[in-house]
């Protein structure tokens, strides 16, 4: 006999199951065997079959596959083994166990802890997490109590801004600014008119400031501009009359004045009843006198593009074929001022053939776009020999100017076209494509005739 240790080998055959507790085993808890003696753990299961020994001193179970050749017939049941009580005291058999238990234990919890990984089918999981919804955000911003303000709101705002005296000039020239962005858009100038935007601007034109005057004059011109609600609100306060009592003031600064013509414009165009206020109150006679009283011709060139625009759009009404109540209502009110009338008695075609001798191609531009429009009143001035040498300096320059040839090809179609009326040049003048092609096409067939003879 051994001293102080026992050892018992058992083989297990497939006829022989023993069984000390019930219930089937899960996968967690099967012992994987191998060639080499290992130590069953608690309540862990073993396959059939294999060579088991109990250390009968310190207590434990061994396990090891069988050697080959010597487990025929064995069965892949499994069986569960439980404890089985020993001679030895439970003090030794908990010193050799302890820390293996606590292993076990403390690995059983931590894989508790593990949460599988979700798969996802989209495969960008890890990059949606990097932006927020719009939920999430409107939650922090109500947390700190933030609010999305509405365009209404910011307009009352920076109006208030504009406004006071207590702030800078550069804090309400920007707030101008920004009032000037938001009523390009119609709703917001329309808002603008029911929060009294218009009559506080009226109120900055006294402003000693030039640069506040010039910004609140700018403000209610892009508020007007194609908007017939901001039109007839700007009327009834008198707008039209205010802007040209300051337009005609030399003292005021140029950029006001500038500003001053920009706005009227935006207030009268499309809209006869303006119009007709202009005329009465010598809007007319007041742009006339920009052809003699203008050094820069800065205010020339607008009061220019400003009458063309009114003859442009009578000609528009008239040359509608569909008529209806609304277009004949037009009509009416556009006939209550003789515009042609009024310009004649201003000899307004001869100072358009006139403003062609200035050295400014501004001025020139301007004026042969006009006179385009008033060719039924004006012709035969425009026809004059003078007034068509004037017209290709024009086009000879804006040849060179653009780079489109050489003039000597321009030289080729003016010395054979027998068709050169004010009409076809003050239409090669005022559409560039025309003109480009005009010069590259080839020479006439007579032309051709005497290279040929």
């Amino acid at each position: 006999m051994l001293p102080h240790k026992l050892l018992f080998s058992v083989a297990l055959i497939s006829s022989m199951m023993y069984v000390i507790q019930s219930g089937s085993p899960s996968d967690e808890d099967v012992f994987v065997p191998t060639h080499e003696w290992q130590r069953i753990g608690e309540d862990q299961a073993i396959p059939a079959g294999l060579h088991v020994k109990m250390d009968m001193t310190n207590g434990g179970k061994w396990a090891k596959l069988m050697d080959e050749g010597s487990n025929v017939g064995v069965k892949s049941t499994a069986i569960q083994i439980k404890d089985i009580p020993s001679t030895e005291s439970e003090s030794q058999k908990s010193d050799d166990n302890k820390n293996e238990k606590l292993d076990i234990k403390e690995l059983k919890e931590r894989m508790k802890k593990l949460k599988p990984e979700k798969i996802t089918d989209t495969g960008n999981t890890q990059e949606k997490k990097k932006f927020r919804s719009m939920e999430e955000i409107k939650a922090d911003l109500e947390d700190l109590q933030l609010k999305q303000e509405s365009d209404f709101d910011v307009m009352n705002r920076v109006l208030s801004i504009a406004t006071s005296y207590h702030e800078t000039t550069d804090a309400r020239l920007t707030a101008l600014e920004d009032i000037e962005y938001y009523v390009h858009q119609v709703d917001n100038a329309n808002d603008f008119v029911k929060i009294n935007g218009i009559e506080k601007m009226m109120k900055l034109l006294k402003n000693k400031q030039a640069s506040i005057r010039e910004q609140a004059i700018h403000v209610i011109g892009t508020a007007a501009q194609g908007n017939p609600s901001v039109q007839v609100k700007a009327v009834e306060l008198g707008v039209v009359e205010r802007l040209m009592e300051m337009l005609k003031d030399d003292n005021q600064a140029l950029l006001v004045r500038k500003k001053c013509l920009y706005s009227i414009s935006c207030l009268v165009r499309h809209f006869p009843h303006a119009q007709n206020i202009f005329a009465v109150n010598g809007g007319f006679p007041l742009l006339f006198s920009f052809f003699t009283n203008d050094p820069t011709n800065k205010l020339l060139i607008k009061s220019i593009q400003l009458v063309s625009d009114m003859k442009k759009e009578r000609l528009d009404i008239q040359s509608l074929t569909k008529s209806d109540d609304s277009i004949e209502e037009k009509k009416k009110q556009y006939n209550r001022f003789n515009l042609t009338a009024i310009l004649g008695a201003n000899n307004w075609c001869g100072k358009l053939v006139s403003s062609l001798k200035y050295k400014q191609t501004d001025v020139k531009e301007a004026s042969v776009e006009a006179m385009r429009n008033f060719l039924d009143v004006c012709r035969d001035e425009f026809n004059e020999n003078q007034t068509i040498r004037h017209i290709k300096d024009l086009l000879r320059l804006q040849v060179a100017m653009n780079e489109w040839g050489e003039e000597r090809q321009l030289e080729r179609q003016f010395s054979v076209d027998n068709f050169l009326d004010a009409d076809r040049l003050l239409q090669l003048a005022t559409d560039g494509d025309e003109l480009e092609e005009y010069i590259k096409q080839p020479p006439y067939v007579e032309e051709t005739f005497k290279k040929e003879l």
